[in-house]
């Protein structure tokens, strides 16, 4: 940035710069910013983008466009390696997948040694169905729904399930509840 874009004070006179300068990046800006997103040093940086190494470092620490675009840089890098992990592991589980279906019982052993069994045998985040959500909140009750509502004067008896529902709607966002 030129000292005319900055804020400089000149005994009374004061220049003030252009703020949206710190909202976008000149050309040795970007050079940089992509240079250290992709993990260069900051002297490698200063190379390529023709500047002081001070002057990227600067960059670096103050200038709010510079840092966005190191850290959208890096974001974008680490999202094709998840990604590149992700089929890596869907094609080694897929290898090991059909050594088990051809017969080859070391794979099958050494896979069940390495897989945890909680993982094996864990399910989703909840319940699929509204039943077993019903369910689920009984079973949390201190005891049988029925004697819960009855003995609280709610409801008579052979009522208690229908008023179960009608209390969980209330949290279910329905407008007529």
């Amino acid at each position: 940035m030129s000292r005319s874009q900055g804020r400089v004070n000149q005994g009374e006179d004061v220049i003030l710069w252009d703020y949206t300068a710190l909202h976008r990046l000149t050309s040795a800006q970007s050079l940089a910013a992509s240079a250290i997103g992709t993990g260069t040093s900051h002297q490698k940086a200063a190379e390529v983008a023709g500047v002081h190494r001070v002057t990227v470092t600067n960059w670096s620490n103050h200038h709010p466009e510079f840092i966005a675009e190191v850290n959208r840089i890096r974001s974008d890098i680490a999202d094709e390696v998840r990604a590149d992990c992700d089929r890596l592991t869907r094609s080694a589980v897929d290898l090991v997948a059909k050594r088990i279906a051809d017969g080859d019982v070391q794979s099958a052993f050494k896979w069940l040694k390495i897989s945890p069994p909680e993982t094996l045998l864990a399910r989703g985040g909840g319940p699929l169905h509204s039943v077993e959500v019903v369910d689920r909140i009984r079973r949390q009750l201190p005891g049988p729904v029925e004697s819960i509502l009855v003995a609280n004067d709610e409801v008579g008896p052979g009522e208690a399930e229908a008023h179960l529902v009608q209390r969980l709607a209330k949290y279910a966002c329905y407008p007529d509840s």
